[in-house]
């Protein structure tokens, strides 16, 4: 398995505090990016009303999660506000599972 593939499964141990839901699922992964140097970045959006208390929370999740991952040393996790999350970034299972 690949090295962000490897990423994208650790994180879905990472659960939204609110909707107590993983952000893979939920669609609060933008991207991901490995470089030479074993750093990766991961750029993600939060819900809007998301406290600082649990967006702190979120990216503690993140660096916990991707240290289990072998070849990545460091962790930098960027939260972006544009393009803002809605609904439609969550994969179609969540999708029914929360709006039905």
């Amino acid at each position: 398995m690949k090295i962000i593939e490897r990423c994208y499964e650790e994180l879905k141990y990472v659960f939204d505090p609110e909707l107590a839901v993983n952000i893979v699922d939920l669609g609060l992964i933008d991207h991901i990016d490995l470089t030479d140097d074993h750093s990766v970045t991961v750029t993600m959006n939060v819900l809007e009303h998301t406290k600082k208390d649990d967006i702190a929370c979120l990216v503690k999740g993140v660096k916990y999660a991707l240290r289990f991952v072998d070849g990545i040393e460091k962790v930098k996790v960027n939260i972006v506000s544009n393009p803002s999350w809605t609904p439609e970034r969550m994969n179609e299972q969540m999708k029914k599972q929360l709006i039905g």
